[in-house]
């Protein structure tokens, strides 16, 4: 098969099937602070997308494509002047993508607050507790 046929297969499996194979996703990083600064550092395998500063109650997002092997990964470290947290933002895995990144919204939504980083359900319609920070760097 050459490689202009590949290129067409995929493209027409994209369009007809579940969003399982080639889904877009947008990832959301919520300040949720009523006065505190959060830092960003986000980044995949391939992809550094540098440190963001995000002001109380706004939010840094971006979008990308998974891969055909299914194996994108995205992860955040989250910094603020109460705490800091690595954790990974965006993976292929059911239970993860149904609850906080379904489809047709694709949407995954992650907030930082006080306690903690919280994860929004679409089935409940809800933030779930997911992570509780770590203390701040000395």
């Amino acid at each position: 098969m050459s490689n202009l046929s590949l290129v067409l297969l995929v493209l027409a499996l994209c369009m007809i099937s579940e969003p399982l194979i080639c889904n877009a996703y947008r990832l959301h990083i919520e300040n949720g602070f009523q006065r505190a600064l959060l830092g960003a550092h986000c980044k995949s395998k391939n992809n550094d997308l540098g440190l963001h500063l995000i002001p109380a109650h706004s939010e840094y997002n971006w979008g990308f494509a998974g891969n055909f092997l299914r194996t994108t990964l995205y992860f955040c470290d989250l910094s603020w002047e109460g705490g800091h947290l690595t954790f990974d933002v965006f993976h292929y895995d059911e239970h993860f993508l149904k609850t906080y990144c379904p489809h047709p919204s694709s949407d995954c939504r992650w907030r930082a607050q006080e306690d903690g980083i919280h994860a929004y359900n679409f089935g409940t319609r809800m933030y779930d507790f997911v992570y509780k920070w770590r203390p701040p760097h000395p």
